[in-house]
């Protein structure tokens, strides 16, 4: 009897853990990683940054450098180096999230920075959109639902066998 409690325990557990460990978090990357968001050493610097990168909704890009700007701009306008007119200004660093999947292009503004390589595209971001947060002491009526009776389960398994 000791030993199918332990075990009927023991599933439980591991099917907790299954359930949890599908969430993923956050990642939060410098462009450029040490060397910044600056004029690049060569026209592909900031793509092969990118391109060893693997991006999912929610991710962050920090673009930090000095007296640089940058802006999100479409394909197009990516491939001729075309300054959109909305620039973001770097005075320290200045954080871009990633909301939803698809393709993201960027490009610096100063001077012909675009054109020495001072771009990167990213066409892989994977993973669901972020919608707007819910109000504040919002729970999520599945969320609550779920722990409620996983407790309940686990208490059950403890206490009737």
């Amino acid at each position: 009897m000791a030993f199918s409690r332990i075990s009927l325990m023991l599933g439980c557990f591991i099917v907790a853990i299954s359930l949890l460990s599908g969430a993923t978090t956050a990642t939060q990357y410098t462009v450029g990683d040490d060397f910044g968001w600056n004029l690049p050493p060569n026209d592909t610097f900031y793509q092969t940054w990118a391109n060893n990168k693997s991006f999912v909704v929610g991710d962050k890009l920090v673009f930090q450098g000095t007296g640089q700007t940058f802006a999100d701009v479409s394909e197009e306008e990516y491939n001729n180096c075309t300054n959109p007119g909305l620039v973001i200004g770097v005075t320290t660093a200045v954080t871009y999230n990633f909301t939803k999947p698809g393709a993201y292009y960027f490009v610096g503004t100063v001077d012909d920075n675009c054109q020495q390589g001072q771009k990167f595209e990213v066409k892989n971001v994977t993973g669901n959109a972020i919608v707007d947060a819910p109000p504040a002491g919002f729970a999520p009526k599945a969320v609550t639902s779920f722990g409620g009776a996983f407790v309940g389960v686990v208490l059950a398994m403890l206490f009737l066998s």
